[in-house]
């Protein structure tokens, strides 16, 4: 297209060839996305609870966006617009990369701990090579991913605990008055308006200024998760779904609340704890924390395990070897992971008791094995990084 513009300086050329590949690629992410629209308003995609559904054409336009941006027709900062300029296409990459586990060679089918906690779906070690469109998505945009993740998680086991015939009237009431979707447009709001400084980058906490209205209608919401989850530990009941429910819901609020703490107003949730319920920090503090460590030992455990099968996986040695840096960096970071996480296992398993890890009970037992299988996992990713990777 170049040579047929003759007479402008150079940049002028670029940057109008750069703006007419990008306004073509938006054109044909823009018809895509009107087959999204109809394929989502099938009977067959509509099901209660269901928040979101990923239909064929979804698939179709994240590939399509990929390819784009590998090609250079579009930029980082057209993804990131393209991606971001509704709160559903987000959604749609959450439910994208979620069902792109499942069909994975190297992924454990059915993973629920996969999508139970981890905030950075997008940044799995499997997907950085197979999406190379994801490199656009700057800290604050996962953090916004994390956010409306964390969202779909709580509002469908919420939606299923609502509907349950083996909740009480009054849990089902207490799950009824959560402003899960308000709560989060206020998070992002805050997100979006927040600007890190240097000191407080290192740290992972945003400098932000609350308004005293705005600070109490957060603890509100928050007071109202921390007593749900104060109940829901004393709730077991007759039926297998309805308590794997209330056990994604738990972990989800867990984690829901620690990204509150980290990246929005630190304090605030421990503050709020310690108001809501009597003796707080044993009780309720101690039990969400350490329900959310040996959560997350288990995701790092599922994924070095993933690792692991395609890194001794014969068919796949050619792959191994064309991406060893990367494998090999991959490798150093889950022994890294797995040792830190297993340090705040053992702290919470101190302070809470040995019925308070992984929502309900883990007896000592099962938490030896714990610590003993991450240990071993450790030592067999150890062998891969040091081992030759040439046939």
């Amino acid at each position: 297209m170049a040579k047929y513009i003759e007479g402008y300086p150079l940049d002028m050329v670029t940057e109008i060839v750069e703006e007419t590949w990008e306004r073509l690629s938006f054109s044909i992410l823009d018809d895509i996305n009107r087959i999204i629209i109809d394929q989502k308003s099938l009977p067959k995609h509509q099901k209660p609870g269901q928040y979101t559904a990923l239909v064929p054409a979804v698939s179709y336009q994240f590939k399509t966006m990929d390819f784009l941006y590998k090609q250079g027709f579009i930029k980082k900062e057209a993804v990131r617009r393209y991606v971001f300029h509704d709160k559903e296409s987000v959604k749609n990459l959450i439910t994208y990369v979620h069902s792109g586990f499942v069909e994975k060679k190297f992924i454990s089918a059915n993973e629920q701990e996969m999508w139970e906690g981890n905030e950075s779906i997008i940044n799995h070690w499997y997907f950085p090579l197979m999406h190379k469109m994801f490199e656009a998505f700057d800290e604050k945009d996962q953090q916004i991913i994390a956010l409306y993740r964390m969202e779909l998680k709580i509002l469908k086991s919420s939606n299923f605990l609502e509907h349950s015939q083996h909740i009480s009237k009054e849990l089902k009431e207490k799950l009824a008055s959560l402003s899960v979707e308000e709560y989060v447009d206020r998070l992002q709001t805050i997100l979006n308006g927040s600007n890190k400084s240097i000191e407080f980058a290192e740290m992972g906490i945003n400098r932000v200024k609350l308004g005293v209205n705005e600070r109490n209608q957060m603890k509100i919401e928050i007071g109202k998760m921390i007593q749900l989850l104060h109940d829901l530990r004393s709730n077991h009941s007759s039926d297998d779904k309805t308590d794997l429910e209330q056990l994604l819901f738990y972990v989800s609020v867990c984690y829901f609340l620690d990204f509150t703490e980290r990246n929005i107003c630190k304090g605030i949730v421990e503050e709020t704890e310690a108001e809501t319920i009597v003796n707080g920090f044993l009780t309720s503090t101690a039990d969400r924390k350490a329900t959310q460590s040996s959560t997350t030992l288990g995701e790092y455990l599922h994924s070095a395990g993933d690792l692991l099968r395609l890194l001794n996986d014969e068919e796949s040695q050619s792959y191994s070897e064309k991406n060893e840096a990367y494998l090999k960096k991959t490798i150093e970071n889950h022994i890294k992971e797995l040792s830190i996480k297993i340090t705040e296992v053992k702290k919470w398993y101190e302070i809470a008791g040995n019925n308070c890890i992984i929502y309900g009970s883990l007896e000592p037992e099962l938490y030896n094995w714990m610590i003993s299988y991450t240990n071993e996992k450790m030592s067999t990713l150890k062998d891969c990084a040091t081992r030759s990777w040439k046939a």
